[in-house]
């Protein structure tokens, strides 16, 4: 600085006294702030306080990046049983019978049944599917709902169907898919837990789950309940959408065993994702899942072992690799 400070010349006399005064102000000026560190050779950055709290610095916070979609075709055959994904929807082919489309029907068969629910005309509906595992002919997918009928509404689950029952992917029981006041039990395309698992299995493995089990533990300790459900349908009374404390905003729906995916194999066990639906208007864009683990065994263990190698079919973990991340998407507006 001293050496700047002699080394100006100037003809104007009031300009070289008001220069080196600036000169002096600034070097007073950095004097104080950095301390006698203008005396020494230690770095600004290195300067402690006289609370001996280092520097903070303000680093700018990057902006989130959306990860673009990846469009996959993927085709397999297996057995007596052809799928086809392009990307957009799905088809399959089954003993010679070609059945296109399958999202696209599903779609359509919604939009009429939400139309007809809101007794109104004036719908701007739009559906998103995305296939999450196909284990043997059971196919499960991610099927989102948005619908704008006077109020906008946000639906999304798993669901979960046997591609073998061809006469069931043409009944009009489509509709029902996602529908509150749905009955698995007079609708054959969708399959439940029950199919391959007793009743006391998946009870035990709902009650092992920690968010579960917390839940058992409050209803026990408010009176609600004296002890742990003893069966599926104590337990489905005690996570009603009324009951609805045990995971925060979100709770199952009465045909949660219907609302699954095969996710991964650990050890004897396949974890099962079993999707939550939200308690409120303001959480329902919020897609959350419950885990359980249950017991491999008879034929849903070769079935199980094929796809998670990716031979025939595919599990969750894996579903990205095999179909991408793109969805199916079908806007109805009227």
């Amino acid at each position: 600085m001293r050496q700047f400070a002699i080394g100006i010349k100037s003809s104007n006399t009031v300009f070289n006294v008001m220069s080196k005064l600036m000169l002096i102000l600034l070097t007073s000026t950095l004097f104080l702030a950095c301390g006698n560190s203008l005396l020494s050779n230690t770095p600004p950055s290195k300067v402690i306080n006289a609370d001996n709290i280092p520097p903070v610095y303000s680093v700018p916070t990057p902006t989130p990046v959306e990860e673009p979609e990846i469009k996959k075709k993927w085709h397999q055959q297996n057995n007596d049983l052809t799928l086809d994904w392009n990307g957009s929807d799905l088809s399959v082919t089954l003993n010679g019978r070609k059945i296109p489309d399958i999202f696209k029907r599903i779609s359509e068969a919604r939009n009429d049944r939400i139309r007809q629910d809101s007794n109104t005309r004036d719908c701007d509906v739009t559906h998103f599917f995305k296939p999450a595992s196909v284990v043997g002919t059971v196919f499960s997918f991610e099927q989102e709902e948005g619908s704008s009928c006077g109020t906008t509404t946000i639906d999304w689950r798993y669901t979960t169907i046997d591609l073998a029952d061809t006469q069931g992917l043409d009944l009009p029981s489509f509709s029902e898919l996602g529908n509150k006041k749905f009955n698995a039990h007079t609708s054959t395309p969708l399959v439940s837990l029950t199919k391959w698992f007793t009743e006391d299995e998946i009870l035990q493995a709902l009650l092992t789950n920690q968010d579960i089990a917390s839940g058992i533990k409050r209803a026990i300790q408010s009176g609600k309940l004296t002890q742990p459900p003893t069966n599926l349908s104590e337990f489905g009374k005690l996570f009603s959408p009324i009951d609805y404390d045990s995971f925060g905003d979100l709770f199952l729906e009465k045909d949660f065993l219907t609302r699954f995916t095969f996710h991964h194999i650990d050890g004897d066990r396949v974890v099962v994702w079993i999707s939550l639906t939200p308690t409120s208007h303001a959480a329902q864009a919020v897609q959350d899942h419950l885990e359980i683990r249950l017991p491999i065994s008879g034929e849903l263990r070769t079935s199980l072992t094929l796809a998670d190698t990716g031979e025939r079919g595919f599990l969750s973990k894996d579903a990205s690799k095999f179909v991408g991340t793109s969805s199916a998407e079908f806007e109805h507006t009227k």
